[in-house]
C-alpha cells in the first residue's frame, strides 16, 4: 500500500521517532549542524550543538535543555 505522506513528511517521522542520547540521534544532530555549516541551506549561516553554542550560558538555559542544535538565519 503506498503511503499518502511526502517524502519529508516520512524524513520528519523518522527524526521525531530518534531519541535523545543514541548513537542515530547523535549522528543526526552532528549531521545537521555540518549541512549547515557546509552551506546546505541558503538562509542559515551557522549552526552549533547545544553544548558547544557559545551564546548558550547568556541564554539562561540549563545545559540539558531540550535543545539539540543552535541555527543562526541569515538576516
Amino acid at each position: 500500500m503506498r503511503s499518502n505522506l511526502t517524502s519529508l513528511e516520512r524524513l520528519e517521522a523518522q527524526i521525531r521517532a530518534l531519541q535523545e542520547g543514541t548513537p542515530q540521534g547523535a549522528s543526526w544532530e552532528s549531521a545537521l549542524v555540518r549541512w549547515v555549516n557546509a552551506g546546505g541551506h541558503p538562509g542559515l549561516v551557522k549552526g552549533w550543538g547545544w553544548k558547544q553554542w557559545p551564546g548558550r550560558s547568556k541564554a539562561g538555559l540549563p545545559l540539558n535543555a531540550p535543545l539539540y542544535a543552535v541555527l543562526h538565519k541569515r538576516i
